[in-house]
């Protein structure tokens, strides 16, 4: 064995780049470009030109395995993206709720790191809840601000006691993002969510979710 490293200072960079700079130093290993060049570890699926394309990303800010990010991508089909939007007259100060059959594929994936990994982890939607208001709308574009709350139901087991049983815990956190659409066009620009103050676990873990589409 050359070297080994607890995941705990792993995680610090400053620690683990000391560390690899001495491994280094000695095998004296020459620069080089390298083996694998670094790409995205994650990438959407293949859609329709005119798809949403959504991508998630959760990750915790303490612990050590929570840390890890946890991605998710969602395809809503245009016909699909466009019950996002309001129906009838679009102008300032106009206010909706979005379609709670669309949002809720992509909001059950608003979970941190070791909740969905295995068969066994159920989750389901308690409370939902976003909320649309238009702030303005220039040159065609009209962008709405969006706030609301989630929480969700998270079936797993309880590994605490022999045999594991099973029980619920609960993720829940306020959600606020913006939607630009084109009015006319009834078509979706952009979309983003933003919940920074997520907690699960009886607030044991602290973590954030970012939820953006992707440009086409």
């Amino acid at each position: 064995m050359i070297e080994s490293i607890d995941i705990g200072t792993a995680t610090q960079p400053e620690k683990l780049y000391t560390r690899l700079e001495a491994v280094v130093q000695k095998l004296g290993t020459p620069k080089g470009k390298p083996v694998v060049e670094p790409s995205p570890q994650s990438t959407p699926p293949r859609s329709a030109a005119d798809s949403l394309v959504l991508h998630l990303a959760a990750r915790s800010s303490k612990g050590t395995w929570n840390e890890f990010p946890v991605e998710n991508w969602t395809i809503l089909p245009r016909d699909e993206a466009k019950k996002l939007l309001p129906v009838g007259d679009v102008k300032v100060g106009t206010s909706w709720e979005l379609n709670k059959g669309v949002t809720a594929p992509f909001l059950k994936n608003f979970l941190p790191n070791g909740f969905a990994y295995a068969s066994y982890h159920k989750t389901t939607i308690e409370e939902q809840s976003l909320k649309a208001t238009i702030v303005s709308v220039e040159k065609g574009i009209a962008r709405a601000r969006i706030e609301g709350n989630l929480k969700l139901k998270h079936k797993t087991l309880d590994f605490n006691v022999s045999p594991p049983t099973p029980i619920d815990q609960f993720a829940q956190m306020a959600i606020v993002g913006y939607i630009d659409f084109e009015p006319v066009e009834h078509r979706v620009r952009s979309f983003r969510l933003l919940a920074d103050k997520a907690t699960a676990r009886e607030g044991q873990v602290e973590y954030a979710v970012g939820l953006r589409s992707m440009p086409r």
